[in-house]
């Protein structure tokens, strides 16, 4: 009976080791994992710590910077740059800790903590350094930096106004509404025998320039060469844009031909349009031009003055005035044909006058194509011209009234 109690009691220890021992296990590995994580953790932050003991092993020590102490000093409080310069922001300011200086370092403790400047564009800009200080104070100045167009240098003495000049390849130029306009390509100046470089920035350049070329319309370009004695040479160029010229869609073109006329054969400036012909002119503007010595013709009647060999130039112009076709033609005008009796004009006093382009007889006589039919125009006066018929006729009268007195005196006898 004993046997079986002491049986029973080693049973019943031995199932309760069973049943305690994996939780007793699962808290030992949770105590173990929960140790381990933290010494991870203590790892960590010593290297944290360590990380920041090396940056601050390559700055001034912290408690050394006492705002108190520390200043910022600009080497001015407003700086000048040109368009192009460099900017150093470590070039314009120092720090220092009272006597010790301390050292400009974009990652370290004096530093621009503001930098807006762009020297590629004209404009007023702000530079902010800042000393961070162990008192938690920041000390900052303000640095302004202006950039600006490079100036011309006026102060050239080798420029001196009476010795400059400025040359243009024209004093009017015209343009087509698209082309592109550099005004360096239409002047030149020069400083004696020595010519003066262009340049927008320096002693030459275009100081107004009001050219569109995508706008019709007259524009003034004005060159200036500043000089050391304070004199600026200025010249001013034209430039026209215009719409370009529409091409036709045929080529137009002039047909005429030498013409032979007679004194006292009538003439008009209708007559000499007639003459020629203008294909694909329509639309256009048709004319003539007498070329040298007018054509002189009388007055009353339009009859042809005197004998010579004029020059007639026809021509077709585009809606720009531009002369697209040409054609030349002589007038050779003879005395009268021995075999026609060609009468003057029945007033004798009258004068004559010339067909003619103008007093420099060069000038354009237009006519559109509709108008050619049109009245005749009054032709400009150009001096006093006797008929050679009226003389031969007078002549012929005396001659034929000393004959008819001659047969009366022998009559007479």
């Amino acid at each position: 009976m004993k046997k079986k109690k002491i049986l029973s009691i080693i049973a019943i220890s031995l199932l309760a080791t069973q049943v305690l021992s994996p939780t007793i296990g699962v808290a030992e590995s949770t105590v173990e994992t929960q140790l381990s994580e933290q010494d991870k953790i203590d790892t960590t932050n010593k290297k944290e710590v360590k990380k920041e003991e090396d940056i601050a092993s390559r700055l001034t020590p912290m408690n050394n910077l006492d705002s108190e102490n520390v200043s910022i000093n600009l080497v001015s409080d407003t700086i000048t740059l040109n368009v192009g310069d460099i900017f150093n922001p470590a070039e314009y300011a120092t720090a220092t800790n009272g006597s010790e200086t301390i050292p400009y370092d974009e990652n370290g403790y004096f530093v621009d903590i503001v930098n807006l400047v762009d020297t590629t564009t004209p404009g007023t800009y702000q530079v902010v350094y800042r000393v961070h200080c162990s008192d938690g104070i920041a000390v900052d100045k303000t640095l302004t930096v202006i950039v600006q167009e490079k100036e011309a240098d006026t102060n050239n003495n080798n420029l001196v106004s009476d010795n400059v000049s400025i040359n243009l390849v024209s004093d009017t130029i015209t343009l087509n509404v698209g082309d592109s306009f550099n005004p360096a390509e239409y002047a030149t100046a020069t400083n004696g025998s020595e010519t003066i470089p262009y340049d927008e920035n320096g002693y030459f350049s275009a100081i107004m320039n009001q050219v569109d070329t995508t706008t019709p319309g007259t524009y003034q370009v004005v060159y200036r060469v500043h000089c050391s004695d304070g004199i600026a040479v200025d010249k001013t160029l034209t430039v026209i844009v215009q719409n370009k010229a529409t091409e036709p869609s045929e080529k137009a073109s002039i047909e005429a031909s030498d013409k032979t006329m007679y004194v006292g054969d009538k003439l008009t400036e209708n007559d000499i349009l007639n003459w020629a012909t203008f294909n694909n002119a329509e639309e256009l503007t048709v004319g003539f031009k007498v070329l040298g010595e007018d054509i002189p013709v009388y007055k009353v009647d339009n009859t042809l003055a005197k004998v010579g060999m004029y020059k007639i130039q026809y021509y077709i112009e585009d809606e720009n005035e531009k002369v697209i076709a040409e054609k030349e033609i002589t007038l050779t005008v003879l005395e009268t044909n021995a075999n026609t009796t060609k009468m003057p004009p029945s007033n004798t006093t009258e004068s004559s006058e010339a067909i003619s382009t103008g007093d420099e007889g060069n000038q354009l006589t237009t006519k559109k194509m509709k108008d050619i039919s049109d009245g005749e125009k009054t032709f400009p006066r150009t001096g006093e011209t006797k008929s050679p018929l009226l003389i031969e006729f007078g002549i012929m009268a005396l001659l034929a009234s000393a004959y008819i007195l001659n047969k009366k005196i022998s009559k007479v006898n």
